[in-house]
């Protein structure tokens, strides 16, 4: 009797109930190419990574120049973002976001970044340094029955996560740079560069990054863990 009921509470945990809570994931689609070619209907989800400094090398420039087109009777929250007129600054631009959302889940993000910065971290030697000292990343959607902007995802506390790219050994980093660009358009000669990153807790800290499904619906939930003394 006493294996059956083990094996039917090991049953329950692994559904989820008997008091177990599982993580939502997050998967962010992002509309990349709609922040330099604005077009008809409704506005899509729309990302930035505001800032990228680690794995031995210093900050990435912020060189690209780009619409926003968060309009919202609610003001950015996110400070490290600062539009003006209509613009934002940005080190890339991001394709997806997605996160499983528990504290040791890795954040995984796709971007496209200019050909001088997808050089630049063509550099990086992750082998020797997979720390991350800083990161910055806005995530906006448009939701069509308010028809308001709103937040829906960014580092809450602190501002900038501290992180590390992760790594199982050191040939698997995840870290990926694409040798050949993308066009914006066919009738646009400039080409961007997709820049796959994975990121992990930094050790003993834990941060906070906002999650929102609506503009009413957000949450602020715990990423990373801290040790007892």
């Amino acid at each position: 009797m006493t294996s059956k009921l083990l094996k039917l509470a090991a049953a329950l945990a692994f559904l989820g109930i008997a008091g177990v809570a599982w993580a939502t994931s997050y998967n962010l689609a992002c509309d990349w190419k709609s922040v330099f070619i604005r077009g008809p209907g409704v506005p899509q989800r729309v990302g930035y990574v505001t800032e990228l400094a680690g794995l031995g090398l210093p900050a990435l420039a912020r060189d690209l120049t780009v619409a926003m087109p968060y309009k919202s009777t609610t003001a950015l929250s996110y400070q490290p973002v600062t539009p003006a007129k209509g613009e934002v600054r940005a080190v890339g631009i991001l394709e997806s976001f997605s996160w499983a959302g528990g504290v040791g889940d890795p954040i995984c993000l796709s971007m496209y970044v200019s050909q001088d910065n997808a050089t630049f971290l063509r550099t990086a030697r992750p082998s020797k340094s997979t720390s991350i000292q800083k990161l910055g990343f806005w995530v906006g959607k448009y939701e069509e029955e308010t028809k308001q902007w709103f937040e829906q995802a960014h580092p809450a506390a602190p501002a900038i996560l501290n992180a590390q790219l992760n790594a199982h050994g050191a040939v698997d980093t995840r870290l990926h740079i694409a040798d050949v660009g993308t066009k914006i358009s066919p009738n646009n000669d400039v080409s961007l560069y997709q820049v796959y990153l994975e990121i992990v807790p930094a050790p003993n800290m834990v941060q906070q990054v906002m999650m929102a499904q609506s503009r009413t619906s957000k949450v602020v939930l715990d990423w990373g863990l801290k040790m007892g003394k």
